[in-house]
């Protein structure tokens, strides 16, 4: 009887021993296959707040006018009521217009640094504060050239010419002295405005005129003067090629744009250059813009436009509308054949002036008809307007395609 015991209570530990043994191996497995899932995850979401950084750059942006938001330390009571009129009406846009994604305000220089090292950040953190409260995205766009501040003048060479019947001074892009104070208050604007998640783009610059493109005054007493320096298109493509090296670095979650225009005439290849240097450096972040956009004709044979449908399928791309359609419709002409241009070129975002901006009504019918033509594509939106009557064949006299021209380039 003993024996008999005996033997079932070592069976029973065997089989407990087993069913232990079996249920570790087991677990052991499933918790290898959750450490293996985790790991997965780990390399699918990287970097989620990067993520949703760049993703604040999608969709309609609308401009912010250059001057309305630049708080002076003495302003009269009107200048004051004018500037809180504005920052309520943009605080009313973001409350009540959903499809607005977010803002690109246009500062100077000389507004932001007014004296060496002295910043003027109020009126931005203001914008940028209303950004993260309604969850917008805010590219900022600053511009130096004739912008520049009068006391950069002192610490660099610098071009003076005529243009329009008025005289403007122009940094040489390459001094020292000049490089010196840009990147200066680059890294302060990165400092002050990377905090924000909603910070999703700034406008690559350095070497500009009167805008954002970058492009070079080009009259003939300024040429005559960029001659003094020798080769200047090379010294004005290796400066370009330094910045996207610095704004890559300097500013680690945001898209870099480009805002297209051929620094000097001829400098298509060079051109190719600056932007395959952003790709190799930032190729996740760099984005094209054209400033040109328009529903006038198909912009196809469009120089700058021909750069961002050469590499609409390489890297980010966007466009600012030459003008208002509200406010000039014969120079913006008819809105189909402008997204038609849009869609042919794969844009993520465009940034549309304030008249336009700030109408509820109208972003909302621009957002649709937008998205409609992406649903159909390019080839069958083209068809569609073709019917309405409303596309146009480009009017360019010179018909030439600048994409066969950088395909050759690289």
């Amino acid at each position: 009887m003993k024996i008999k015991i005996t033997t079932i209570l070592v069976f029973i530990l065997l089989v407990s021993a087993c069913f232990c043994q079996g249920k570790g191996k087991k677990n052991k497995k499933k918790r290898k296959a959750s450490k293996t899932t985790k790991v997965s995850e780990a390399k699918a979401y990287t970097h989620p707040k990067d993520s949703d950084i760049l993703q604040k750059e999608l969709g309609i942006f609308h401009i912010l006018k250059y001057n309305n938001y630049n708080l002076k330390k003495r302003l009269t009571p009107a200048e004051r009521v004018a500037v809180e009129e504005m920052f309520k009406k943009l605080e009313k846009n973001f409350q009540e217009n959903r499809y607005i994604n977010g803002i690109s305000p246009v500062i100077f220089w000389n507004w932001l640094e007014p004296k060496e090292d002295q910043y003027e950040f109020a009126s931005l953190k203001r914008i940028a504060d209303l950004c993260k409260k309604y969850d917008k995205g805010f590219k900022l766009i600053i511009i130096p050239g004739i912008r520049s501040p009068k006391w950069v003048h002192k610490h660099c060479e610098t071009i003076t010419f005529e243009e329009d019947g008025k005289e403007y001074v122009v940094p040489v892009p390459w001094d020292k002295g000049f490089k010196k104070h840009w990147k200066e208050l680059l890294t302060e604007v990165n400092r002050q405005f990377s905090p924000y998640e909603n910070f999703a783009a700034i406008t690559l610059a350095g070497a500009n005129h009167r805008w954002a493109e970058t492009d070079m005054p080009r009259t003939p007493d300024a040429v005559k003067q960029w001659e003094k320096y020798g080769d200047y298109k090379k010294k004005t493509a290796d400066f370009w090629k330094e910045m996207v090296d610095f704004y890559a670095e300097t500013f680690k979650k945001q898209h870099i744009a480009i805002h297209i225009r051929v620094p000097f005439a001829g400098m298509y290849k060079e051109y190719v250059e600056i932007i395959d240097r952003g790709l190799k450096k930032c190729p996740d972040r760099i984005t094209l813009q054209n400033c040109q956009l328009t529903g006038t004709d198909d912009n196809f044979y469009s120089q700058t436009y021909s750069y961002v449908h050469h590499y609409r399928n390489s890297l980010h791309v966007g466009f600012q509308s030459l003008t208002s359609e509200m406010g000039d419709p014969e120079r913006f002409g008819n809105r189909q054949l402008l997204i038609y241009n849009m869609i042919n070129a794969n844009a993520a975002y465009i940034e549309i002036f304030p008249e336009d901006g700030f109408n509820k009504t109208y972003i909302e019918s621009f957002y649709k008809e937008w998205k409609n033509a992406e649903e159909m594509g390019a080839i069958e939106y083209k068809k569609l307007i073709k019917k309405q009557g409303k596309y146009k064949e480009s009017g360019k006299k010179r018909k030439v395609n600048y994409s066969e021209l950088y395909h050759q380039y690289h």
